[in-house]
């Protein structure tokens, strides 16, 4: 599961939603390796493949990428980030 303690802030229209995922699944929505989807009355992760063959279909299904701090970094600066392999495991 992708559940955990870390708070991720996501815009469904004009409600903002808080989902609760792990760090390795917050890491990956921050970096768009990973989409929010509605599903029936949840939500549910998709991959950035699966979030391009959605919006072809159907744009609306997927919920809007907030930016957040990371936005004022470069491409650059992000490619070194991104080295940086968070552990699953890791507890704050």
């Amino acid at each position: 599961g992708y559940h955990g303690d870390i708070a991720y802030n996501c815009a469904d229209g004009t409600q903002v939603k808080t989902l609760h995922v792990n760090p390795n699944i917050h890491k990956k929505l921050s970096a768009d390796q990973l989409r929010i989807a509605r599903f029936e009355s949840d939500y549910v992760l998709v991959s950035r493949d699966a979030a391009t063959k959605i919006s072809q279909r159907d744009e609306s299904v997927l919920i809007p990428i907030v930016k957040d701090d990371h936005e004022g970094l470069s491409q650059a600066d992000k490619d070194y980030y991104a080295q940086f392999e968070i552990p699953d495991d890791l507890i704050w």
